[in-house]
């Protein structure tokens, strides 16, 4: 998995936004449970949720 990973970000990296969709796609759920579990509050982890994904 973690070749997966390294392999799609090297693409993200030279523009490739379906790889970007993947990476999105594999971890959009586990990083929002972490967020609501820090925030409490279902619109501010998803705002933080979007903000990772756009860093």
């Amino acid at each position: 998995m973690e070749i997966l990973i390294n392999k799609r970000i090297k693409q993200v990296k030279k523009g490739d936004q379906n790889a970007f969709a993947e990476i999105v796609n594999l971890y959009k759920d586990k990083i929002y449970q972490l967020c609501y579990r820090m925030l409490g509050n279902v619109h501010e982890a998803e705002d933080i949720e979007q903000e990772a994904f756009i860093r």
